[in-house]
């Protein structure tokens, strides 16, 4: 099997996948079709790296597209059907707890299968999928080690900033997500979650055209918590 990036490009089918960093798009390799993700000239490293993560979920099992094979800066993997939990919780706002809930469920898996060491990284709603066996993660080009906090205050930045962005009513979904996600630890490190959500607000609003108000909310969360936003 040819899975050099060129190859690749050349067995192309269909549009290619929302993707800030990187081409990703469905091919077909001898009859199979499958997902080809190719990261960018010199990126090599970050080609193994999702690899490597991507298997250890998979001998883990932590719920991921399937890794085929990598070959110099292009990745082969599983093709997955289902739908972003971003588009999900966009078409159906009113049953958007149940969605963040299988979303958390599935991140505490991820957590305690690497016990609590590794962040999934670039932890937004476009980045899981609904399938019919239920939630998986996509996307581990950012996985390091670090705190798993950092994880679910991307999450629910991700939910909060989306339209209608920091609503009232969203902001009693996401204290009872993240009691959820808590009750599967063995310390409750709630208190901790505003100040992740508010580090997420301020990352992602560089590359928004609203990161003035993902600002503004940043240091409202950050100074007053998840409470702040029914007052």
């Amino acid at each position: 099997m040819d899975s050099t990036a060129e190859a690749l490009e050349k067995a192309r089918v269909g549009q290619v996948f929302r993707s800030r960093k990187n081409r990703v798009f469905k091919v077909i390799v001898n009859g199979e079709t499958l997902v080809a993700k190719i990261f960018p000239s010199g990126s090599d490293d970050r080609a193994t790296h999702e690899y490597s993560v991507l298997r250890a979920c998979v001998e883990r099992g932590v719920r991921v597209p399937h890794p085929v094979k990598h070959e110099g800066r292009a990745l082969l993997m599983e093709y997955i059907e289902g739908s972003t939990t971003a588009r999900i919780v966009d078409d159906a706002p009113l049953d958007a707890e149940s969605t963040l809930l299988k979303v958390v469920q599935w991140l505490s898996g991820f957590h305690h299968a690497n016990d609590l060491r590794l962040c999934r990284g670039d932890c937004v709603l476009h980045n899981f999928m609904m399938t019919a066996e239920g939630v998986i993660g996509i996307d581990f080009e950012e996985a390091h080690e670090g705190d798993p906090i950092e994880d679910v205050g991307q999450v629910m930045a991700s939910y909060l900033s989306m339209r209608p962005a920091f609503a009232d009513a969203k902001f009693v979904v996401a204290e009872h997500i993240v009691s959820q996600y808590m009750a599967g630890s063995v310390t409750d490190r709630s208190e901790e979650v505003p100040r992740a959500i508010s580090d997420a607000l301020r990352y992602y609003g560089r590359f928004r055209e609203d990161g003035a108000l993902l600002a503004t909310w940043a240091d409202r969360i950050e100074r007053g918590g998840l409470g702040s936003g029914k007052e």
